[in-house]
Parts: structure tokens; C-alpha cells; sequence
């Protein structure tokens, strides 16, 4: 027996307002997303990836058709629960000027994950640290770290509120090679620890190689998905007309 997706987005159009105008980004297009599944999302600048990904935890409401989340439209889970269990990390994530525990930790604080079991045992948060590539004293300024450090902790404070899926837009953008490594290795391990899934936003065709994963190509208002292979092999042949 097939088990249900985690995610299922059926018949969603998306439209944005610029300028007074009404343009729209996707029409109509269908995709879902398993356990242990990642989805890179590639098109050019300004199709819609993002808005995807926003349109998921309702940070942009969809003018037409369904997204559910385990089998329940987002629309019936309250905002806070849809954002704990549906993770986002923008391309630069947000810190305040403290030290790595504070971080770690401030999403605790907040009104709608206070029923969360905060992990304030230091070895448990060291651990996991290390298991996401950063080993830093708790005690250390976050305005210290570098760029690749600064999204190994971003990383590594959403996967403390146990999310199922991670949305990433463009994590290893402006990365040296090695730190975009680091950034692949560790998505990749909580995916397989957690039966989590992913969806991924990439311009860099290098890291979609490593991934390994299938492709959803937003172009001309149009979603289409694709197997690794058949859509490296599409790109050759456009390049080649």
C-alpha cells in the first residue's frame, strides 16, 4: 500500500500585485512530496519559486486550488502549528546579536512553541551542533560567524522544533564549495534520521547533481517535474537549439 504524501499541492494558481497590476506566476499546476523526499525547484529569477514556498505556510495565499499537509488543507492548522511542523529558511536567515544558546534557543520563547520541550541541557545542545558541522562554544557571538557557519546554525535551530518539512530558499548561495558541502551532507542526514522531506530552492546546477533528487521547473507560468536525468538532458538540448 502507498503511503499518503507528507504534502500534495493540487490545481494552485498564484498571482502577485506590482505596481497596481495582476500578474500571475503559476497556473494551475500539481505536485506532492514524500517522506524522505527532496524536491529541488529551479526556473529564472521572478517565476515564482519563492512564492511557492511562502504559499505553503501561508505566508501568500494561493487565488485558486488545495495544498494539503498530511492530508489536512494548511488552511485548518493554526498559523503557528503549520510554521512548526512546515519549517521555512530564507536565503539570509535572521539572528540578534547574542551568542550562539540564545539563538538557539529565542524560537522556544515564542507564545506558540512554548508547549515544546525546550532543549536547555548544554551537552544536548552541543551535540547537536556538531551533528549539523559546527563545533563553536555555545557562549560564542553569532555576529563572529561566517557565512557557511551562519547557515549550519540556522539549519541546526530549525531541526530543534522537529519540523517534517524544511523549505530552502537558496541556503548555499554565496557559499565557498566547502561549506556548501557542509550545507548538502547535513539536509541530507535529517532527511534520512527523520524521514523528513525537503523542498529546495537552487539556481547552482552542481548542487542539484549532488542532491540526487527530482526536479520541479517552474517556467512560463508552468510547473513541471522531472527525474534528475531527464531534466540535465532537457537543459542540454535547449542549449544546444
Amino acid at each position: 500500500m502507498t503511503s499518503d504524501p507528507l504534502l500534495k499541492v493540487e490545481e494552485v494558481t498564484l498571482e502577485v500585485t506590482l505596481n497596481s497590476t495582476r500578474r500571475v506566476l503559476l497556473k494551475k499546476s500539481s505536485f506532492q512530496l514524500d517522506s524522505r523526499e527532496i524536491l529541488g525547484i529551479v526556473g529564472p529569477s521572478g517565476s515564482g519559486k519563492s512564492t511557492l514556498l511562502k504559499s505553503l505556510i501561508r505566508m501568500h495565499s494561493a487565488s485558486e486550488g488545495d495544498i494539503d499537509f498530511k492530508g489536512i488543507s494548511v488552511e485548518k492548522y493554526s498559523y503557528p502549528e503549520l510554521r512548526q511542523q512546515i519549517a521555512y529558511l530564507p536565503q539570509q536567515p535572521t539572528f540578534f546579536e547574542g551568542t550562539i544558546q540564545e539563538n538557539l534557543l529565542f524560537p522556544f520563547e515564542l507564545r506558540q512553541n512554548r508547549k515544546l520541550a525546550t532543549p536547555d541541557n548544554e551537552a544536548t545542545l552541543r551535540d547537536h551542533l556538531k551533528t549539523h558541522g559546527l563545533e563553536k562554544p555555545l557562549d560564542f557571538n553569532v555576529t563572529e560567524l561566517s557565512g557557511g557557519e551562519s547557515q549550519r546554525l540556522a539549519l541546526a535551530r530549525i531541526t530543534l522544533l522537529n519540523p517534517t518539512i524544511i523549505l530552502l530558499d537558496e541556503p548555499t548561495s554565496g557559499l565557498d564549495p566547502t561549506s556548501s558541502d557542509h550545507i548538502i551532507e547535513q539536509i541530507k542526514r535529517w532527511k534520512d534520521e527523520t524521514a523528513g522531506a525537503i523542498l529546495w530552492i537552487m539556481h547552482d546546477r552542481s548542487v542539484l547533481k549532488k542532491l540526487e533528487c527530482d526536479v520541479l521547473n517552474i517556467e512560463n507560468q508552468t510547473l513541471k517535474r522531472y527525474t534528475l536525468d531527464s531534466f540535465l538532458k532537457s537543459e542540454e538540448q535547449t542549449n544546444d537549439e
